[in-house]
């Protein structure tokens, strides 16, 4: 049944919130998965090697420019990303068989 004024929201539960550009969220979960695709994407093309105590500590910094909209202010920081251990990470992908989609 659809109310008068409400869309209806097919196969999404009541208890779900949707991030959109308008939400106050946005720029951070935006942020959080350009983060991540960033991390993921700079080890890609590196060969399969046994890690080393030293792998465990890299840490990759990424400053990250925020998604703006025409309502907010300028001043707005960019986020910074930090990529903990990646070819750790890079190791556990590649042995478990993910791969970009």
């Amino acid at each position: 049944m659809i109310l008068k004024g409400k869309k209806e929201r097919s196969n999404i539960p009541d208890n779900v919130k949707l991030i959109h550009p308008a939400h106050e969220n946005f720029n951070l979960v935006f942020n959080i998965m350009l983060g991540i695709k960033k991390a993921i994407d700079s080890t890609l093309d590196i060969p399969l090697v046994e890690p080393t105590e030293k792998d465990l500590k890299i840490k990759c910094k990424y400053e990250l420019a925020p998604f703006r909209t025409s309502n907010e202010k300028d001043n707005i920081k960019a986020c910074t990303f930090y990529d903990y251990a990646p070819q750790i990470f890079a190791n556990i992908r590649k042995t478990c068989g993910i791969k970009k989609a």
